[in-house]
């Protein structure tokens, strides 16, 4: 893991409990939670058109640089999706249009560094500003002063 980046995993929020904070592990710990998910080959447009794509149909990664989304999966049904964001060089657009996707397909984002188990997108912006990463965020004021103020409009 590079200092730069902000780690985590995804799941669907179906299948976490209400009262679960932590969810330990890597990612393949918890592959049995995507099994009945039925909006793959949306998720996968979805991520195809926020950042390039290049690997086989099993383990499709995209991104460029540092920041990448790596879906990994088995028979068609997903096993997990991991994603690594560059705070060097990400801007706001980016993250937002990520957020909004979690957001669409009720996924949770549970952070690599904190074990946050974060269920909302103001949850993740909150968790990401608290992040080690979080320091390498060019002009960090104004970036994360943006985020609050669409998190606190509702923007995302």
């Amino acid at each position: 893991m590079a200092v730069y980046q902000y780690q985590g995993f995804l799941l669907p929020n179906a299948t976490i409990q209400a009262d679960q904070q932590s969810l330990a592990g890597d990612p393949e710990d918890h592959a049995g939670r995507w099994r009945g998910f039925e909006s793959i080959a949306a998720l996968r447009s979805e991520f195809d058109l926020l950042l390039p794509t290049s690997g086989s149909e099993a383990s499709r990664s995209r991104g460029h640089d540092d920041t990448d989304i790596t879906m990994e999966s088995n028979a068609g049904e997903i096993e997990s999706v991991f994603v690594r964001i560059d705070l060097r060089s990400v801007d706001k657009g980016w993250i937002s249009a990520m957020l909004t996707v979690i957001d669409r397909y009720e996924l949770i984002w549970v952070s690599w560094e904190s074990g946050c188990v974060c269920r909302s997108a103001s949850e993740i912006v909150g968790d990401l500003c608290k992040s080690s990463a979080a320091r390498f965020v060019q002009n960090p004021k104004g970036f994360f002063a943006d985020l609050e103020r669409c998190r606190s409009r509702g923007e995302f």
